[in-house]
């Protein structure tokens, strides 16, 4: 029996695998009778939030981002003691500034500090493209935070699962599978049609219930291909046959003993699912970079085009760019909107691992993903809620929706010999929209050599003092995104080093 997939290709059989490949799971994981009987006597929480998980590959450099630094307070002729290069005269005569980016709130000064990579400007000095300074209010940064690794794949693996891996290999279930898991407990089915979707980022699942586990796939089109799979194409597999021959065998007693796990009622409600998803027609949610006969779906879908890509060109997203950044988050969007997926996970960058390049270039290379992170924030921000999602009509999306951004490790401070950057442990992460205190920053990575900084969990501030506090983990940004949903992040359904972590109170808003 394989109860760890390890995310689920697009294939003729997809959206059955996404509901039932791992329904055996559920009879052996801690996620199985014990968490059943324990969910009803504590009363089932039920939530309708959502979350969308934006992943910036390559490491990012956070001077340029989310940790900046004043450039007057780190000059050159000082570097020796504070071991920083901040360098960021290099994008002058570009489209960025050459200074760090403090938005207001209320007209005054926000928390937030943003580094120069983050927005770009026009020659008259407007802003150009989305804006994520707009929405400082509903955002919060984490600083100081220890990945454990400088190997993309164990600091990528571990932020996505909030285990540390074995070596290279993942342990332990996707925080987002985790996440969709415990938003439906003690649901007779999910309350989405796809609880995890996974465009182009890892997805596992080792302990929950097989229909927690993401569908995975690498572009649109593969979208589109699974939400647009008509019934043939759930033929059973010889295991399914074989499993739907037995349960109707004349041995009642081998049988009751099977199903008293669940495992051939769990396999007909994953058959039943699949042909209702397959029925809705959502396929035609996702098909904005196609042109519509309809004039009110083809204004829908270049709105939608601009909104997501006017900053890279006039003319807006355009057919060719299926797998661009806006397209990625534009999909995202358009998964939560339109009520398909209740957990996104998206690759919103396009890659920043180079150790040549300078400013300029970095700057250029994570700009796409800070400008689509902006767009999906406004996006949900400003679109209003219909009716048919079970959540209150009148409310923005952004109200009922957690956004997280975050990348496997950050970039060093000093530059090395070739002008670039090299890996660094101490990493930020952005968390913004529903259950997060905004307009907030936590955790400071130090004034020298941007080392990784101690929080008292107790006292909720920066110490010095290794016996008052530790760095923040992964695994503490899971258990905060769970403790904003109401949930109890120390719930031994959740993998344990989840269930061992600390949340950040005071990101968690009431």
């Amino acid at each position: 029996m394989m109860t760890k997939t390890k995310g689920l290709e697009a294939t003729r059989r997809q959206v059955l695998a996404a509901t039932a490949t791992a329904a055996m799971a559920a009879t052996v994981g801690r996620f199985g009778i014990e968490g059943i009987a324990h969910a009803q006597m504590r009363g089932a929480v039920q939530t309708k939030r959502r979350f969308v998980f934006c992943y910036f590959p390559g490491g990012w450099d956070q001077l340029l981002f989310l940790d900046p630094r004043d450039p007057a307070a780190f000059p050159e002729e000082q570097r020796g003691m504070t071991l920083t290069d901040v360098r960021y005269e290099q994008l002058a005569n570009s489209d960025f500034r050459t200074q760090v980016i403090r938005p207001t709130v209320g007209g005054r000064p926000s928390e937030l500090t943003f580094g120069p990579a983050s927005l770009k400007y026009n020659g008259d000095g407007t802003v150009r493209g989305p804006d994520i300074t707009r929405w400082a209010e509903k955002i919060a940064i984490v600083r100081g935070m220890n990945m454990g690794t400088l190997a993309h794949e164990v600091g990528y693996r571990f932020f996505n699962t909030g285990t540390f891996p074995a070596g290279n290999a993942a342990r332990g279930s996707s925080v987002a599978t985790q996440i969709a898991a415990m938003l439906n407990r003690g649901l007779p089915a999910p309350s989405t049609a796809l609880p995890a979707l996974s465009l182009r980022v890892e997805a596992y699942n080792e302990s929950m219930p097989g229909p927690y586990s993401a569908v995975r796939v690498n572009s649109i089109g593969d979208l589109l291909q699974v939400l647009s799979r008509d019934g043939a194409m759930l033929e059973h597999s010889t295991v399914e046959a074989a499993l739907d021959e037995f349960s109707t065998s004349e041995r009642p007693c081998e049988v009751n003993v099977y199903d008293r796990r669940g495992v051939f009622s769990q396999m007909r409600q994953a058959q039943s699912t699949a042909q209702q998803i397959l029925r809705q027609q959502l396929s035609s949610k996702f098909e904005f970079l196609t042109d519509s006969t309809d004039m009110a779906v083809q204004a829908e879908r270049v709105a939608v085009r601009r909104r997501y890509g006017e900053y890279l060109r006039a003319t807006g997203l355009t057919a060719g760019d299926a797998n661009a950044a806006g397209a990625r988050a534009a999909l995202a969007a358009l998964a939560i909107k339109s009520g398909v997926a209740q957990c996104v996970s998206v690759m919103i960058g396009d890659g920043t691992d180079t150790h040549f390049s300078n400013n300029l270039d970095h700057a250029n290379r994570i700009y796409p993903g800070i400008a689509s992170l902006a767009s999906l924030i406004d996006d949900l921000a400003t679109s209003t809620i219909g009716p048919g999602h079970g959540l209150p009509e009148g409310d923005k999306w952004l109200d009922h929706t957690t956004i997280v951004a975050f990348s496997e490790f950050s970039r060093t401070p000093l530059m090395n010999q070739f002008g670039g950057r090299d890996h660094h442990l101490s990493n930020t992460c952005l968390l913004a929209g529903a259950g997060i205190q905004g307009n907030k920053v936590l955790g400071a990575s130090g004034q020298v050599a941007m080392g990784i900084g101690l929080w008292d969990f107790v006292n909720h501030r920066p110490t010095n003092n290794p016996e008052q506090g530790r760095a923040i983990i992964p695994p503490d940004i899971a258990a905060t995104l769970l403790a904003s949903t109401g949930f109890d992040p120390t719930d031994h359904a959740l993998d344990a080093s989840i269930a061992r972590a600390d949340a950040l109170r005071t990101l968690v808003r009431a």
